[in-house]
């Protein structure tokens, strides 16, 4: 009865408001092929639909011109999915791969026998716009398919360079906006963690801790396809590595040198480490190292918390103006394809990119990170709360044995111990973490998969 209230309010509000008609449509539609409880979010579904298509028993132009995008958003579903599998159909180089993934970007309709897009023309323009499923605040308008290419992994996902324009405004400024989209993974799972990132965001901030996180935007389209949003002036530290010598700060320094004299950066909500300002020898904006610092602290606790498995240089991302983040959660709660990992990754180049040990950066996370740890630790029975709103969900790494999963975060947070007792805890979890041998030799194991790829 409750349930059937909430989606009764949900889809009054989705009626006059096209951002959450969107939203709420994937949501359900990504649930309707999970067993026995797909009956009941296709039901969902079809009343969303139906409450668009009138509203209240009389026409609405808002709710019919949504539904109109819903159909949009559909067909733009379907044509992506044909690209990527026309692009991955053959073994081939990826360079071969990427030149037939723009061909089909450019394709008016699929070959005869298969499903038409109904002229869904991403490159010459889409008059009216299509709000984007992953971020509906804004509406693509084209596709510019020369600067569209595939990312060279296992699952060889898409990158879109999309025109867009806000949603809001017709007659709204355009910029470049990329977005991946992915075949092959259940994206509901990194929906969950990057839900629970920006939870656990907004309570440090209510105590004057940000971190600088960078929250990005994923959405499921079904248990096997989906879109994320692309941060921009981001890359990979395995490349970042590579192009810089192995130097994180020779990275930033290019992007982001110190100003003449040495200005200190804006701080960030509490004292900055000593180190920047007019005695940063980096020649690196002290605000660049800033983000850096606390970034890395973060999402060290924050993946630590929730288990985050499979991390490695190719799924930490680092911004040119500092914020480092994680993406791809395929392995959480404890789940992890690796022996042995350690409690959180710290590799010693980030290490390096904060000063090195001894440093005052350095010095700073380790702070950072046990005032995020305590503040957290207040908050615990709220976030093992909605971990167990999610068991029946059929995300993977909670469904397989959700009780274990659990207790596994609850035990992360040392309900038992005082503060002291964490702060000691958590410092000793730092240590182990970055003097971890295995997790280097598993990244030369994981650069020599991709290149024979």
């Amino acid at each position: 009865m409750h349930c059937i209230a909430s989606y009764t309010f949900l889809i009054r509000r989705a009626v006059s408001c096209p951002s959450l008609a969107t939203l709420l449509y994937w949501y359900v539609v990504a649930e309707i092929d999970e067993g026995e409880s797909g009956g009941r979010f296709d039901m969902v579904r079809q009343r969303l639909l139906e409450a668009l298509s009138k509203d209240g028993g009389k026409p609405s132009e808002t709710a019919t011109a949504t539904r109109h995008l819903l159909e949009q958003q559909e067909r733009l579903r379907k044509k992506l999915l044909w690209s990527l599998q026309f692009a991955k159909g053959k073994r081939d180089r990826i360079e071969k791969k990427i030149e037939r993934f723009r061909q089909a970007l450019v394709a008016a309709d699929p070959p005869a026998g298969e499903e038409s897009f109904q002229e869904l023309d991403l490159v010459n323009g889409l008059k009216e716009g299509i709000p984007l499923p992953v971020d509906p605040s804004v509406s693509l308008v084209g596709i510019l398919p020369e600067q569209c290419f595939l990312l060279k992994s296992a699952m060889n996902p898409g990158v879109l360079a999309c025109q867009v324009r806000p949603s809001s405004n017709p007659q709204g400024q355009r910029s470049i906006k990329r977005v991946m989209v992915k075949e092959g993974d259940d994206l509901r799972q990194d929906q969950l963690v990057l839900q629970l990132i920006i939870l656990m965001d907004s309570i440090l901030k209510r105590y004057g801790l940000d971190l600088q996180l960078t929250p990005y935007q994923v959405i499921a389209l079904s248990r096997n396809d989906g879109l994320i949003d692309f941060v921009p002036d981001s890359s990979n530290l395995s490349k970042v590595l590579k192009e810089h010598n192995g130097d994180i700060q020779q990275f930033f320094r290019a992007h982001h040198p110190a100003d003449a004299g040495g200005q200190r950066g804006q701080n960030k909500g509490d004292d900055a480490p000593s180190g920047w300002g007019p005695q940063n020898s980096y020649g690196i904006k002290a605000e660049v190292l800033e983000n850096f610092v606390r970034s890395c602290a973060g999402y060290c606790v924050i993946t630590y918390i929730l288990g985050i498995g499979d991390r490695h240089l190719d799924n930490l991302m680092v911004t040119t103006d500092g914020k480092l983040f994680h993406i791809d959660f395929g392995f959480i709660l404890g789940k992890d394809p690796k022996p042995f990992p350690p409690p959180m990754r710290i590799c010693k180049e980030m290490v390096e990119g904060m000063g090195g040990n001894p440093s005052p950066g350095y010095q700073s996370f380790k702070s950072k990170c046990c005032q995020a740890f305590k503040i957290l630790r207040r908050h615990s029975k709220l976030i093992i709360n909605l971990l167990y709103l999610m068991t029946d969900s059929g995300i993977k790494d909670i469904c397989s044995d959700p009780q274990f999963a659990i207790l596994k975060v609850e035990q992360k947070f040392q309900a038992l111990m005082d503060d002291e007792q964490a702060e000691e805890h958590f410092l000793s979890l730092i240590d182990e973490s970055v003097s971890a041998l295995l997790p280097v030799l598993l990244d030369i194991g994981h650069k020599i998969s991709l290149a024979m790829q």
